[in-house]
């Protein structure tokens, strides 16, 4: 299992954020002395609605990834912006197929505020070893548990910031992730981590603060929001999740 981990580049740890990270963040996660590689990538949840009308919560990922990456299992990527690749689980093997069609929304919102395609056809199905368990996580979404996992090409995404950094640190290579020496140098990378990121979401806040302070004093809506929940409900923190390799 170690090794399958290995193979697809799977993280140490996931870091995210609703306010989102610019290219200064990344870079300066990036040069911290016990990080061995970081990637940024961009994903939003939303619901999805199928060809029969049943709504899942789905989370709609970057295709593009030097890291977590996936196994294509049937069909092809996405050659055109409304196609995507949908990871196998249990359900999705049971309902989706290639061909199948998914309307993505939002309750409250609008979907084109995240994305300029909101139709899509199934052209692929992957596997990966970042959902493996039955049990896919919480979406952003209330708290609503998820229950598919897309990916989309980058160009459908129409925010500036990315929301999610994957690191892997130094060292942790050179151990099985099931050890307790793996588990202990995890334990303390993650307090780092989180100062570090914390840190740098301050100094976000502020900047986009100067940047929308007129228009939020005028009671314009903006993007990317940067006080409490959206109208969607979604809440706006940073945090830090642990990854296994």
């Amino acid at each position: 299992v170690d090794a399958y981990y290995d193979q697809y580049h799977l993280q140490d740890f996931q870091i995210y954020s609703s306010y989102g990270f610019d290219e200064n963040d990344v870079k300066a996660i990036a040069d911290l002395d016990y990080v061995d590689r970081c990637f940024a990538s961009r994903m939003v949840d939303v619901y999805s609605r199928d060809d029969n009308d049943n709504v899942s919560v789905t989370r709609v990922e970057e295709l593009t990834r030097n890291m977590n990456q996936f196994e294509l299992i049937e069909g092809r990527l996405p050659q055109k912006d409304d196609e995507l690749v949908i990871v196998a689980n249990n359900m999705s093997m049971d309902v989706y197929h290639i061909g199948s069609h998914l309307e993505l929304f939002l309750d409250d919102g609008d979907i084109y505020d995240s994305l300029t395609t909101a139709d899509y056809t199934i052209v692929g199905i992957a596997k990966t070893p970042v959902y493996m368990a039955k049990a896919l996580g919480t979406s952003n979404l209330k708290n609503l548990e998820l229950d598919i996992i897309v990916y989309v090409n980058s160009d459908n995404f129409l925010s500036d910031y990315y929301t999610t950094v994957y690191v892997t640190i130094d060292d942790a290579d050179r151990l099985d992730n099931f050890s307790r020496d793996y588990a202990a140098l995890r334990d303390v990378r993650k307090d780092d981590l989180q100062t570090f990121a914390n840190r740098q979401q301050d100094m976000l806040k502020d900047r986009l603060l100067g940047e929308y302070r007129e228009k939020i004093e005028e009671g314009e809506k903006v993007f990317p929001h940067v006080f409490g929940t959206d109208a969607a409900g979604r809440d706006y923190f940073i945090r830090i999740v642990y990854g296994t390799r």
